[in-house]
């Protein structure tokens, strides 16, 4: 057993297509947490926004995530992690569910992982390495966000290799 699961500090994962099933469940205000005072633009054309994202450059954090000044409301006690899949990173992954999570009151962190920059800044592409080295970058990143955040353990949503890793 890893020393990831050992410390029983990430909760749900959500897998593959039960991550899609659960934008309309976002998106109709479920959340009781205050929304940003300006709302984060939401995209939902995939090619069109990863290319507009790759053109700002692949460091970027996708809007709404990755605010290391935001605390847990007691609506929402656990930040949520997101994971990217494998030959991807934090900006292509998650340009719509890093805002839209963060626009219904969530704390939002993304990171990208298994490439040489430790998660602290996006790569064009991640996934790249072990799958044990990368759980040692998301393990550090969590660290970091439950240390940030004061909150007690985070919610996992990843994407292919990001729903498996983390296991």
């Amino acid at each position: 057993m890893t020393d990831l699961k050992k410390k029983r500090r990430w909760g749900v994962a959500v897998f593959g297509a039960a991550v899609a099933a659960a934008i309309p469940w976002c998106a109709a205000g479920s959340a009781t947490a205050d929304p940003p005072p300006t709302p984060y633009p939401v995209p939902y054309h995939f090619l069109l926004d990863a290319a507009t994202s790759a053109l700002q450059g692949a460091g970027a954090a996708p809007p709404g995530t990755n605010d290391w000044g935001c605390r847990p409301t007691p609506e929402h006690p656990e930040p949520v992690v997101l994971v990217h899949g494998f030959l991807a990173n934090r900006t292509d992954n998650w340009q719509t569910y890093g805002p839209l999570l963060a626009n219904n009151g969530y704390c939002v962190f993304a990171l990208t992982y298994g490439n040489d920059n430790g998660g602290s800044s996006a790569g064009f592409v991640g996934g790249l390495a072990s799958m044990e080295s990368s759980a040692r970058t998301l393990d550090a990143f969590v660290d970091r966000v439950l240390d940030a955040t004061g909150a007690r353990k985070v919610d996992i949503v990843g994407h292919s290799e990001g729903a498996t890793m983390p296991y």
